[in-house]
């Protein structure tokens, strides 16, 4: 015969297996991505973090390692890392992404640049998480742009405004 103590530990168990799942969960609106994707780089989980992000993403971020020297040592200074971080050449996109989310330096930037997904805005048939950031006053946005893939929200892409459609392209001649 189980103890009532027992049986309040077990209910507090469940109780926490239950808020653990559904803090894991993935966001199933637009609206919940970034705010899940902070607290996961807040609480230490950047494995979260890489669920986030979609393959689009993954393959720029590849090709930008690849392709763009110049642009990877600013990012790396960015977030404080030298252009020689030790195993750096042997590293994906992935790892390292995994690497920086991790790191404390982003902890600090999103608390000390109190970083704010505002409500999502749909442009164009494109949806937009707007981010406000900044200190001392000095508000700026930038635009998270969300896509969703196999049933889930995911990020894609990030602007310094919202991108301007482009005006249709007219072929041939004129009458």
């Amino acid at each position: 015969m189980w103890e009532p103590e027992t049986g309040r530990v077990i209910g507090v168990i469940n109780l926490v297996l239950t808020m653990t799942a559904l803090l894991l969960a993935s966001p199933e609106s637009p609206g919940e991505v970034l705010p899940a994707f902070r607290d996961s780089i807040l609480s230490g989980d950047p494995d979260a973090c890489m669920e986030m992000i979609s393959r689009t993403a993954w393959s720029e971020i590849d090709s930008v390692m690849a392709n763009h020297p110049r642009q990877m040592e600013n990012i790396l200074s960015f977030f404080g890392l030298q252009e020689d971080y030790p195993g750096l050449a042997a590293m994906d996109g992935r790892e390292l992404l995994q690497t920086l989310l991790a790191g404390e330096e982003v902890k600090a930037y999103l608390l000390l640049f109190s970083v704010t997904p505002e409500e999502p805005v749909s442009l164009y048939g494109e949806t937009f998480v707007p981010v406000t950031w900044g200190v001392f006053g000095n508000r700026n946005t930038f635009y998270v742009q969300l896509v969703k893939e196999d049933g889930v929200w995911r990020i894609r892409d990030f602007f310094d405004a919202l991108p301007v459609q482009s005006a249709p392209v007219r072929t041939g001649r004129s009458a």
